[in-house]
């Protein structure tokens, strides 16, 4: 008996020994799947971060290509097929199918038309409300003798983009006023070749559209939720931009020009800089004229669009009906902007026009209002 118990014994004790060598090896093979399992992650992921490093660094160096390519030498190219994209786009409205149109009309002001360049940001073109036309500009009848000339400014717009353009149009005549972008690849350039010919410039400052958010007046811009310290820094920031500007137009900008506040601030700075402001009158609700006059910078605004539709006939109508104003009230002003139409229609009717009213700088046009 007393051996049976001795071997009961025996064996439950070789059983407990048994346990006690399993678990040191079980727990040795937890350990190196853990480890293995740790150190594959940490491959993985070094070599994710790897790629992403080397592929962003790719990527950036193809941007940085790809913007040099298109505002260095490929830009003229560039700018081609731009234009000739846009002159295949037609917008129709009920019957009337309006070729070539790149501005907007009052019939047709919520249009959205194609940005210039994507690279640079470029603004829209001309936003103003439905009843702008319709609007007749009060101001007195000025008695024109038969010694006195009828006396016209012409404003080109949205300089900046296209040197060739500009070239071209300051051929016709010299007293044509440039107005230029402050934030245009090429604004600096065309504005100090122009200064060298010996005429005027303009700063085309952008300003919010009623339309804005969907409609962007592009970089530069002056903003209606902007405090006053901001519209006064981007103001100057964009004057110090352009060199030789002698005055400033608006871009868009339905919404700012009739906002009391916002003029003010930047007629203050226009006063500071000695620069005269002509309205684009984007709106019929401009309140430029008041503030001007509060201000006491000089001032003055357009009466006539001149290339609202691209094509000749149009513009030529425009042209007289510049003339028509200029006889009746002594003087007027167009704007009008850098298309093939528009250069096509100036250079055959210049020469015309010189005959009935005399070309000017739009500055001769300006006054600080008594």
């Amino acid at each position: 008996m007393a051996s049976k118990t001795k071997k009961t014994k025996t064996r439950k004790t070789g059983k407990k020994a048994g346990e006690k060598t399993e678990m040191p090896s079980l727990k040795r093979e937890l350990t190196k799947i853990v480890t293995g399992f740790i150190i594959l992650v940490f491959i993985v992921v070094t070599a994710a971060m790897f790629a992403d490093y080397f592929l962003n660094k790719r990527l950036a160096v193809k941007s940085r290509n790809r913007v040099k390519t298109e505002t260095g030498v490929n830009a003229k190219k560039f700018v081609a097929v731009r234009n000739r994209n846009k002159n295949k786009r037609t917008i129709s409205s009920g019957k009337k199918t309006l070729k070539n149109k790149k501005y907007l009309t009052p019939s047709h002001t919520k249009r959205l038309v194609s940005m210039k360049q994507k690279s640079h940001k470029e603004p829209l073109f001309e936003i103003f409300d439905d009843t702008i036309d319709q609007v007749k500009i009060k101001r007195p009848v000025l008695p024109v003798t038969g010694n006195k000339t009828p006396v016209v400014a012409i404003i080109i717009d949205d300089i900046g983009f296209d040197k060739k353009m500009a070239g071209d149009l300051s051929n016709l005549n010299k007293n044509i006023t440039f107005s230029v972008f402050p934030d245009a690849p090429f604004s600096r350039e065309i504005a100090s070749r122009l200064h060298k010919k010996g005429i005027h410039i303009m700063l085309h400052l952008p300003m919010e559209p009623v339309e804005y958010p969907r409609i962007k007046p592009g970089p530069g811009a002056i903003l209606a939720d902007m405090a006053p310290d901001q519209v006064l820094s981007v103001l100057r920031s964009d004057i110090k931009r352009i060199p030789y500007i002698q005055g400033v137009n608006n871009h868009m900008g339905s919404r700012i020009t009739t906002m009391s506040d916002k003029m003010r601030q930047i007629f203050t700075i226009l006063k500071e800089k000695k620069l005269f402001f002509i309205d684009s009158r984007t709106t019929r609700d401009s309140v430029c004229r008041p503030c001007a006059h509060l201000l006491q910078i000089p001032f003055a605004q357009r009466d006539v669009f001149l290339d609202n539709i691209q094509s000749d006939a149009y513009i030529k109508k425009q042209l007289k009906e510049l003339i028509r104003i200029a006889e009746k009230h002594g003087t007027a002003i167009a704007i009008g902007h850098p298309y093939k139409a528009t250069l096509k229609a100036l250079k055959e009717e210049l020469p015309i026009m010189e005959k009935k009213v005399r070309l000017v700088p739009a500055a001769t046009l300006t006054s600080i209002s008594g």
